[in-house]
């Protein structure tokens, strides 16, 4: 069996518990190796929110890292990445992927994923 790795990739502002439990539900259903937050940078969150008209109710990186932190606490299975903060928002998908892959889960750079080891959430 192939060692799959759930990436979540969202604003979480807030993070909340319905992120918790779809990202556990996924790693279970798929009977993946984690889950893996990765919360968007504030250019990206800013840039959403004003365009809602909430410009006033975004959250700072830091708060958000820390509460996806603390949701990961009850469970191994999740973590959080922050390697999308203090980009430029634009969100660039296949970048995330390729900092997760190269320097999360093999530092070394001597293995590499299949495509089908990662499976990417909408935004």
């Amino acid at each position: 069996m192939t060692e799959k790795i759930i990436v979540m990739r969202g604003s979480f502002n807030p993070p909340t518990i319905a992120h918790r439990t779809l990202l556990l539900a996924v790693v279970d259903a798929l009977r993946a190796r984690a889950g893996l937050f990765v919360p968007s940078s504030d250019a990206y969150v800013r840039r959403k929110m004003r365009k809602q008209g909430r410009a006033g109710e975004v959250l700072t990186e830091d708060l958000r890292a820390r509460m996806l932190y603390q949701m990961c606490r009850a469970d191994q299975r999740l973590a959080v990445e922050e390697c999308e903060f203090q980009d430029d928002g634009k969100g660039h998908t296949f970048d995330t992927m390729e900092k997760i892959q190269k320097h999360l889960l093999y530092p070394s750079g001597t293995r590499r994923h299949r495509r089908d080891q990662f499976l990417c959430t909408a935004r």
